[in-house]
Parts: structure tokens; C-alpha cells; sequence
């Protein structure tokens, strides 16, 4: 399978009703993100949707021909109902990182568990001292 492009759902992160500084680390986290995957996958297209519906980005999750989640019970459903290619932390409970991780392999035919580093909200806080923006319409 080619990737040609990869799709990043923002699923409501820069919309909820948080604080300014929390809305701040997560739109950062989002930014960090997306810069990381344009520098390693410098020929593939990066699409952004950071304002998208919930329902609409589960159904994208759901429909995706290879979908690469984080933790959470929403990431968690989407997985088990996605029937393409899927990755996701290797953790004993995705939607309590804290309790530990399990080894990275072939969970189920076609989802594989990845090694992660579980990032801190501590550590991003204060880190970027201005807004960042990128195109948000993808880049080549």
C-alpha cells in the first residue's frame, strides 16, 4: 500500500469550552504534531482538519483505509470498528495510559501495537511562547 496522503483529525481539540491555556497546549501539541509528520513524510500530502464535527471524523476514522490513533475511548472505538490496516499505543488500557504498557506487535489481523512515548502536559506547557500556524490546507 502507497500512502500518498495522511489526514489529521483534529476531532473538536481546538473547539472545546477549556481554558485559554489548555486550548493553547493542545492547538500546540496539534502544531508539534503535524510539523513532525511533514518533516518524515516529506512526499506524502498532510491534510489537517482541526475544527472538524465529532461524528463526522469517527466516520472518517471508521472508513479509513489505515488509521494511526493515540489513547482514548474514542480513538478505542473507532480502532475496533475500523476494518483496514490499524496501529495504536501499546498499552494495557487505552483509556488509562498511566496503567502501563505491553509489548509491540500484531494485536489482531491488521492492528498493530506501536511503542509510545506518552507525552506530558507538563512539558508542553510554556514551551512556545507565540501562536504557531501552518497551512492547514496540506502541504507537499
Amino acid at each position: 500500500m502507497t500512502v500518498r496522503e495522511v489526514h489529521v483529525l483534529g476531532g473538536g481539540n481546538l473547539r472545546h469550552s477549556s481554558s485559554g491555556d489548555d486550548m493553547l497546549v493542545s492547538q500546540n501539541i496539534l502544531i508539534s504534531f503535524v510539523k513532525e509528520l511533514q518533516a518524515l513524510l516529506s512526499r506524502v500530502t498532510v491534510y489537517v482538519d482541526p475544527n472538524g464535527q465529532p461524528d463526522e471524523d469517527f466516520i472518517k476514522m471508521v472508513s479509513a483505509p489505515m488509521l494511526f490513533t493515540a489513547t482514548g475511548s474514542y480513538a478505542t472505538a473507532a480502532l475496533i470498528a475500523n476494518t483496514g490496516h490499524r496501529a495504536s499505543p501499546a498499552l494495557k488500557n487505552l483509556n488509562f495510559p498511566d496503567h502501563g504498557s505491553i509489548p509491540a506487535a500484531e494485536y489482531l489481523p491488521g492492528w498493530w501495537l506501536y511503542d509510545s512515548k506518552l507525552c506530558k502536559l507538563e512539558e508542553y506547557r510554556g514551551r512556545w511562547t507565540r501562536k504557531e500556524t501552518i497551512d492547514w490546507r496540506g502541504r507537499r
